[in-house]
């Protein structure tokens, strides 16, 4: 059922760092919006990689993207680009 339910949301965003989640994430809560938020790396390696790749110092970049409801898709996309 868990899986079905992300057939629901609408990406809205995408925050590489702390301050645009926060913003972001701040200015929904001002408005109402529920949102769901999904963290993934976006360097992600097989597990007989991952340990060369980090011997040579590239680290692990983690993302988080912010999904909400396909009814309110399109002002949060709005409140996002006017951020």
């Amino acid at each position: 059922v868990f899986m079905f339910e992300w057939l629901a949301k609408s990406h809205v965003a995408t925050a590489a760092n702390i301050n645009s989640k926060t913003k972001i994430i701040y200015a929904l809560n001002a408005t109402n919006i529920r949102y769901y938020l999904k963290c993934r790396d976006i360097n992600r390696y097989s597990t007989t990689k991952r340990g060369r790749i980090e011997k040579i110092g590239i680290k692990p970049k983690y993302v988080t993207e912010i999904f909400v409801d396909r009814e309110n898709a399109d002002m949060a996309k709005t409140i996002v680009r006017a951020l």
